[in-house]
């Protein structure tokens, strides 16, 4: 209570840099558009705040939800997607050996193919929603938006720059089910060894509705 907004990141010293083999537990966040930290004009604008009490009601609580929502993010690939497919965002449990998959993931396939959103049914590695399609070009931003609405049955859209590019799709197999304690994971898989998103990544948000 009490603390400012800065207007911009000069005065702000990191104390440590991370990268997607390290390991954090953070209860407040600040981040400066892309990782700029050097004072305006030239430097990043503050982003995001999220300040919370603890990890699991930032990256887990009601971001796992079985209603309505939407998922966005801008991206930014330096790589041409790969065989293993590269994950901007990730939503399940990363341990593929696990039976009966639940929560959603998103991938980056090679460009000719496009973007790749997943969710799944619980049951064994089955998706009930499998959603493909946005060619890119590599080092270009392209705006990712994926859309669930859980009323009268559900179905799931993929949009990509503002254009429909998948769906509305209904079920292809039972209902979607949310993981019950897997975090959000930005760049990768939650573990931090599993299918690394090289490039950069914007303005990700989660909205528990489905916006049209």
């Amino acid at each position: 209570a009490g603390d400012t907004i800065p207007a911009d990141a000069s005065g702000f010293t990191p104390q440590v840099s991370y990268n997607f083999t390290s390991t954090m537990l953070a209860t407040h966040m600040v981040v400066w558009l892309n990782g700029d930290t050097s004072p305006s004009p030239y430097g990043g604008q503050l982003d995001a705040i999220r300040v919370t009490t603890n990890y699991a009601s930032m990256f887990q609580g009601s971001v796992n939800t079985s209603g309505s929502f939407t998922v966005e993010a801008w991206v930014r690939p330096t790589l041409e997607g790969a065989g293993n497919a590269q994950s901007p965002l990730f939503n399940r449990d990363p341990n593929d050996s696990v039976v009966n998959r639940a929560g959603w993931d998103f991938f980056q396939r090679d460009s000719s193919t496009g973007w790749n959103f997943r969710m799944f049914n619980g049951i064994g590695s089955d998706k009930a929603f499998n959603l493909t399609g946005g060619p890119y070009t590599v080092g270009t931003w392209n705006h990712l938006v994926a859309v669930y609405d859980a009323s009268a049955g559900g179905t799931a859209s993929l949009y990509v720059n503002g254009a429909l590019v998948a769906g509305p799709q209904t079920s292809l197999e039972g209902v979607y089910v949310p993981t019950p304690y897997a975090p959000l994971s930005i760049g990768g898989y939650s573990d931090a060894s599993q299918n690394p998103f090289t490039g950069d990544i914007d303005e990700v948000a989660l909205y528990t509705t489905a916006l049209t």
